[in-house]
């Protein structure tokens, strides 16, 4: 798996990816995170998430390093590509950057309550509920050594 910037010549591949039906309420459309990675361009870094040469899903991280903290924005896999592994190989693939980057002390993410794939996924990569919550997701905190 790798993350690759997105281009001219990929990002209307972003826009077609799809968590599917059932899971609109947990993430968040990607023309609406690119619209967002537009505005917030000083923090924000998307990405499009490759298996070979077939796009699978995006994240976006919002990178602080003033506040020594990257956040895992926005995270989702195309419907056609779950149950394959990809999540947990994809969320192992931002760690790696974040820690290589040598700029953070922690790693952040929000996750819709009821989205339990979410919260086991990001539980059993050492992530932990700070108890602070924003527009009614809740965050988790990875401290990074």
């Amino acid at each position: 798996m790798e993350l690759r910037a997105i281009t001219e010549q990929n990002y209307q591949q972003i826009l077609d990816l799809s968590t599917g039906k059932g899971q609109e309420e947990f993430v968040a459309q990607n023309v609406r995170s690119l619209a967002q990675a537009w505005v917030f361009r000083k923090t924000a870094r998307p990405y499009t998430l490759y298996e070979g040469e077939e796009p699978v899903g995006f994240m976006m991280f919002d990178w602080r390093p003033e506040e020594k903290t990257a956040e895992i924005w926005r995270f989702m896999i195309d419907y056609r590509h779950q149950g394959k592994g990809y999540g947990r190989a994809a969320m192992e693939l931002a760690l790696e950057k974040i820690r290589r980057a040598a700029l953070f002390c922690r790693a952040q993410l929000y996750y819709v309550p009821g989205n339990e794939k979410a919260r086991a996924l990001y539980h059993s990569l050492g992530f932990g509920e700070t108890g602070n919550t924003l527009d009614g997701e809740i965050q988790m905190e990875l401290i990074l050594e």
